[in-house]
């Protein structure tokens, strides 16, 4: 029983100009109740945190203006509303059951959605927005909204 995912945030960083890159990627976060609910969350998210870059007119100095994702997972977790009618201790404040930090994919059970990495190479750029893909194949999405 559940409705189990896991997500991760990535970067590609071009190196050359002979095409090669390095890809920056956090740790997975892993939901038991979420489901896909959990990546119109992230999204939600990140464009909350776009508007905000913008708003401030950040210049790339911290790390949190290069989308670094281990910084990204870490703002979007403290995001998460912690009341949820599958958790007992979210009165307190507290996440008991729903969620897990992992090293990556495999070490989760998504059984039940697999594993979706969140690529904000593209919103480095002015009006970009995340990639989504489920394994190495892209899903069209677009933020707040799946594209069929």
């Amino acid at each position: 029983m559940g409705d189990r995912i896991s997500i991760s945030f990535s970067v590609t960083h071009n190196l050359n100009s002979n095409g090669q890159s390095w890809k920056q990627e956090s740790a997975t976060l892993s939901s038991h109740w979420q489901g896909t609910n959990l990546i119109k969350m992230a999204l939600d998210f990140v464009e909350n945190l776009q508007d905000a870059q913008v708003s401030e007119q950040t210049n790339g100095f911290n790390p949190l203006d290069r989308l670094e994702p281990d910084i990204v997972m870490f703002n979007f977790i403290r995001m998460i509303p912690s009341d949820t009618e599958y958790d007992k201790m979210g009165s307190y404040g507290m996440i008991s059951s729903d969620y897990r930090i992992v090293k990556d994919e495999s070490h989760t059970d998504n059984s039940d959605n697999g594993h979706y990495e969140i690529n904000l190479t593209d919103c480095l750029k002015e009006n970009g927005k995340p990639t989504v893909s489920q394994g190495n194949f892209p899903i069209g999405y677009a933020i707040g909204k799946m594209q069929t």
